[in-house]
């Protein structure tokens, strides 16, 4: 059966490739597209990193695979988002995010969405993973809301057929503790159960000398990072029927630890001469302190009615608590339930996917006793079928509509609705099965809301759209031994939600603005190659060009000389660096042994940072000009891994950082008044975010 095949090339052996000839990298199957589209075909850009490369080199968290792709850069920290293309998972400045906005990049773990807080702080551990995809770029035909940047989609290992387990346990510097474990268990022909859990703590790299001085509870919350993953899936599959069902579950819980460090300029300039960032030495007394808890549970039922049609049913749901502990303590609570109903047809003519679309999330939060409630429905369509001689056609579209209920600690109920339609077109030309031509064009959506003031004024804003125009390029050489895929692209986004303050009545408040038009364009070029058995590269480079073409909102500065207006034209996205990507390459030089190098590397870029940080007491809103003051140096990471493994075992001694370079992942500007001249100074050297410090480890793991 052509869709039953298809399906099985998504559960690729630890290379994360089908099985071929020696050296063949094999098809892979884009999973996350919906539309069950060969890699080689698909006019998407699609990073992926496989079980394979994640075991080899040591990653233990999506974070850690991010360093892998080109155009993708992780959190600053982990109350910040990760970016695609520029575009920030949650919002474009570090201090312009609002409860009320939707995020512009969603994360599916096992085809259940994740709501921004557990995106944060959810399942994103990597033992027993089987892939994690990259689709960059507006993604709102097929995955919908909360897409205009781009998705990430983290598939974990379905349950198998035969009685198995594995354990591993690793040990590092840094405190560095984690226990995973894995246990496969056939229950009958037809129903097979698969459990695995992970367990992790480590030391922060940074210090905290004034915490010692005070009798603080969670102290060891503050210096320790914990989290646990633990996750549940049924499989069942009767014998020689076309019914699937696959249920999921997991439980997780994350404390990360605090790595924003103090500099020679802060709290003030010069006041601390002689100490760096890399000194990693927070001088803060109060700092705040937050667990996450989340639950996911997803269900994927399938039925093949023949050869050619699949329907599929996709229900998830996922609950997160955010606990604050200290300094100024509340919690968040985020439900979020979706379902999906599709049909798929795969023949001669092409594919194609239709379907419909449900979700409801509700959110609520003890600090301002709020709760937010939004629907989403939403029909959509693609299709890719041959049109005439090599060329084939790329159709498809989404109807969707959006509902948005806010209210507020005074009982006041506000509502707003939206519905947008979301084309898209593409034309792909085949020189031959495995070496193609694309273009394609495609809308994307950032859902608009509503909200309340602390004065009780309404404040609606509007969805945010873009055009993306995308080409793209793939083909392979020497008998399948190096595989190339490229895209460029050029995204033009409007109507940009943005957070202002403003004063209502002589009361500040922070207000969403439609204020920004933006452009950016690029390419990913993404190469895998295999000359031999024993020797496998890859090679990710992202190259980003971004500016604000339009982009003025009212300031409420402290000082009344100052501008009480915005104007970020010509300014660059935040995190966005010019050039980024990473290369590497796995030697087994004799039979079990295997030694493996990867490297990351990133032009300079600039911190996320557009208005004046409330660590620099201005009180206000001022605008931070993109120079030095928030500047992030380029640099080059190297990673060293090397082993022995065999048929139920691996040992692994690896290196993260290998040469122990210092960059700063964010930087928080200074800020100097001179009220004689009435001009205010930015200054670097305040509040940085440095990068992890060189950490060796090494980790057993065995299967039976």
């Amino acid at each position: 059966m052509k869709i039953r095949n298809a399906f099985l090339f998504t559960l690729p052996l630890a290379s994360g490739f089908a099985e071929e000839t020696p050296g063949d990298l094999g098809e892979v199957v884009v999973t996350a597209s919906k539309l069950g589209e060969d890699q080689s075909k698909s006019l998407r850009s699609v990073g992926r990193v496989d079980a394979g490369r994640l075991e080899t080199k040591s990653a233990r968290t999506a974070a850690d695979a991010f360093r892998f792709l080109g155009n993708v850069i992780a959190p600053q920290d982990v109350d910040s988002g990760f970016s695609i293309r520029g575009v920030n998972s949650e919002n474009f400045d570090a201090n312009n995010g609002s409860g009320s906005q939707v995020p512009l990049i969603t994360t599916f773990v096992d085809g259940v969405a994740l709501s921004q807080q557990a995106a944060r702080r959810g399942p994103l551990a990597l033992w027993d993973v089987e892939t994690i995809e990259v689709l960059r770029g507006p993604q709102s035909t097929l995955q919908g809301r909360n897409s205009i940047g781009g998705s990430v989609n983290i598939r974990t290992k379905d349950p198998t057929t035969i009685f198995e387990g594995a354990t591993r346990v690793t040990y590092g510097e840094q405190g560095l503790f984690e226990h995973a474990g894995m246990l496969n268990v056939p229950l009958t022909e037809s129903l097979f159960l698969r459990f695995s859990g992970e367990i992790s703590e480590s030391d922060s790299a940074i210090s905290f000398p004034k915490l010692g001085a005070r009798a603080l509870p969670f102290q060891s919350d503050i210096r320790t990072s914990t989290s646990e993953t633990f996750r549940m899936k049924a499989l069942y599959e009767p014998l020689d029927s076309p019914f699937r069902s696959l249920f999921s579950y997991s439980y997780s819980t994350s404390s990360p630890s605090v790595n924003f460090a103090v500099g020679p300029n802060f709290p003030v300039l010069g006041a601390n001469p002689g100490l760096s960032f890399f000194d990693r030495i927070n001088d803060f007394s109060d700092i705040q302190v937050r667990n996450g808890r989340t639950h996911t549970f997803g269900w994927e039922n399938t039925f093949d009615f023949s050869d050619t049609i699949r329907f599929t049913s996709m229900t998830g749901y996922v609950q997160n608590d955010l606990s604050v502990k200290v300094v100024n303590p509340r919690n968040d609570f985020e439900e979020d339930f979706t379902q999906e109903f599709r049909v798929n047809f795969d023949d001669d003519w092409g594919k194609a996917v239709f379907g419909i679309f449900g979700a409801y999330s509700d959110a609520e939060s003890t600090q301002v006793n709020s709760e937010r409630d939004r629907e989403n429905l939403a029909l959509f369509g693609e299709a890719d079928f041959h049109a005439w001689d090599e060329f084939y056609l790329i159709t498809g579209g989404r109807l969707l509509h959006d509902g948005f209920d806010f209210r507020s600690q005074g009982n006041t109920t506000v509502s707003k609705s939206d519905s947008e339609f979301l084309p898209k077109l593409g034309l792909r030309y085949e020189f031959d099965s495995e070496h193609t031509l694309g273009f394609s064009i495609s809308r994307g959506y950032r859902a608009g809301g509503v909200e309340v003031s602390t004065a009780g004024d309404i404040n609606p804003y509007d969805p945010e759209l873009s055009w993306n125009y995308e080409l793209s390029y793939r083909n392979r050489f020497f008998d399948d031994q190096l595989q190339l895929s490229a895209n460029t692209f050029y995204n033009n986004r409007t109507d940009q939600q943005v957070v202002a303050r403003s004063s209502i009545r002589n009361v500040p408040q922070d207000l969403i603005l439609n204020a920004g038009t933006s452009d950016s364009f690029g390419a990913e070029v993404e190469l895998s190659y295999q000359p031999t058995d024993d020797i496998e590269i890859f090679a990710s480079v992202g190259y980003l060009n971004t500016q604000f073409r339009d982009f003025k909102i009212p300031l409420d500065p402290v000082f009344a000389w100052l501008p009480d207006e915005g104007d970020y034209r010509g300014y660059e996205f935040a995190q966005a660096p010019r050039w980024n990507g990473s290369i590497g390459v796995t030697y087994r030089p004799v039979n079990g042994f295997f030694v493996s190098l990867d490297g990351n590397f990133s032009s300079r870029a600039y911190g996320p940072y557009l208005f004046s940080p409330p660590t620099t007491g201005s009180g206000g809103q001022i605008q931070v000009p993109q120079d030095q003051s928030v500047e992030l140096d380029s640099f080059f990471t190297a990673n060293l891994s090397a082993g022995y493994e065999w048929e139920s075992g691996r040992i692994t001694v690896f290196v993260n950082n290998l040469f122990g370079d210092n960059h700063l992942l964010g930087q928080e500007p200074g800020l100097l008044p001179n009220i004689a001249a009435q001009t205010v100074d930015f200054y670097p050297g305040s509040l940085g975010y440095p990068s992890a410090p060189r950490l060796i480890g090494a980790s057993l793991e065995l299967s039976f």
